[in-house]
């Protein structure tokens, strides 16, 4: 398993995010043949359990 954060500071915002992780998981499926799980973490959900 591998960990990757991506940081999105203003003026990026949710959807550039989104953005982001959607075209890591395609590189990553294409590249690697893996797959990725993706969260995004804000003031209502600021932890997940990995």
């Amino acid at each position: 398993m591998i960990k990757y954060m991506v940081k999105g500071l203003p003026p990026v915002g949710r959807d550039d995010i989104k953005e982001v992780l959607q075209e890591l998981g395609e590189l990553v499926k294409k590249v690697c043949g893996g797959e990725i799980k993706a969260y995004i973490l804000d003031k209502e959900v600021s932890w997940v359990e990995l």
